[in-house]
């Protein structure tokens, strides 16, 4: 079978975890595999020797999202000119299926039915959600092209259906965690020795990039009610900062100061050893706004920590309160620390809520089973 993947991130990493593993499963089923992208990252040269053509377009991109509709109609009449061009290259394929990596590209499913070929799309997110009216006409317009739609969450699946998509097009399958990697583990002293972490003090731990719906700030405000009866901790908070919120952060600096948190929280920055400071926490927060799915809870899960979150979006399929760890009342951040302090002072409590984590990730979370659950659809989509 001949796969057309259309990628608008960076070659075929981008920022959603499963787009690699899925080439390297549609490679390991024997399709020959061709990928419309915008910039070729640093893998392409190896994959290109694995027999993957890549057929780059630098004006394919994710629709800006736009609460006008005029405006979003503005922005998708610059994607059609992209897509134009993108099914001239299909043309050339003459692919089995197309599969497109992200659902904000209104037009990519057409280059599908330009080539009388099936198409599914890949929902990674669920803001669109917030979009409102500008939503359903979205995907009023895009639906019409797509065969199949395969949502990361049943948040997600529930908002596309809330839109009005017909559920015989939806498929839920799950993000997955490369459970190689990520998976229990026990403490480790030099971590504790290169972070400045006494051997006396529990971890907190979160990871997430720095802006506003993210939820750091709710965090920070719940450390500082947790110090009042508690101080035994470190957090830690690892994640970039981003472009356009430089605000956002020197505020997190100054609350943290304002709180006496400074000899408490450390914000880690960017980095590439996610998983070792995960299998390092005692208790994972995830303090998010709005959730698609949180992947970086299920990574927590595979290391079999208790995590708190809050009753937002994807968020409550992925912790089962009281079970897996605590679900807390949007932005309660009294209750927040209250939840925290009891797992960081009941250790029986805090291996139970772990170990029922780690469980359920390896039961529903685990890449290699996702990533060919996702391909499965994939080929029925053709076989259709």
């Amino acid at each position: 079978m001949k796969i057309l993947f259309i990628n608008p991130w960076e070659g075929i990493i981008g920022p959603n975890v499963g787009m690699q593993q899925l080439v390297d499963e549609s490679l390991h089923r024997g399709h020959e595999i061709h990928i419309i992208t915008r910039v070729l990252d640093s893998i392409t040269g190896e994959y290109t020797k694995k027999g993957v053509v890549f057929h780059r377009l630098e004006k394919i991109r994710v629709t800006p999202r736009q609460k006008d509709p005029i405006k979003l109609l503005r922005e998708v009449f610059t994607d059609y000119l992209a897509y134009r061009k993108a099914c001239r290259v299909a043309e050339s394929i003459v692919p089995d299926v197309v599969c497109i990596n992200g659902e904000n590209m209104l037009f990519a499913p057409r280059v599908a039915k330009y080539v009388k070929s099936p198409s599914v799309t890949i929902l990674r997110g669920a803001r669109f959600l917030e979009l409102g009216f500008a939503a359903k006409l979205f995907f009023s317009i895009q639906s019409r092209w797509v065969d199949n739609y395969i949502g990361v969450s049943r948040h997600v699946c529930d908002g596309l259906a809330g839109l009005g998509i017909s559920a015989q097009k939806i498929q839920m399958v799950y993000n997955g965690v490369d459970m190689s990697r990520y998976k229990p583990e026990s403490g480790n002293d030099k971590f504790r020795s290169d972070h400045n972490i006494s051997p006396n003090h529990k971890i907190i731990g979160t990871v997430c990039h720095l802006v506003p719906r993210k939820g750091i700030h709710h965090l920070i405000e719940g450390l500082g009610i947790l110090k009042k009866t508690y101080s035994g901790f470190v957090c830690l908070i690892a994640g970039p900062e981003h472009k356009g919120h430089e605000a956002y952060t020197e505020n997190l600096h100054q609350r943290i100061s304002d709180l006496n948190l400074k000899d408490n929280v450390k914000l880690l920055g960017q980095r590439d050893d996610v998983d070792i400071i995960l299998k390092q926490v005692d208790v994972f927060v995830h303090p998010s706004e709005t959730e698609s799915f949180g992947r970086v809870i299920a990574e927590a899960m595979a290391c079999g920590k208790p995590c708190i979150g809050f009753d937002v979006g994807a968020v409550p399929e992925l912790i089962e309160d009281q079970k897996t760890g605590y679900i807390v009342k949007p932005y309660d951040t009294e209750t927040l620390a209250q939840c925290i302090s009891i797992l960081l002072q009941d250790e029986q409590l805090c291996k139970e809520f772990g170990q029922a984590a780690y469980e359920k990730a390896v039961k529903c979370y685990d890449l290699k089973t996702n990533i060919a659950a996702t391909m499965d659809v994939i080929e029925r989509a053709h076989k259709k």
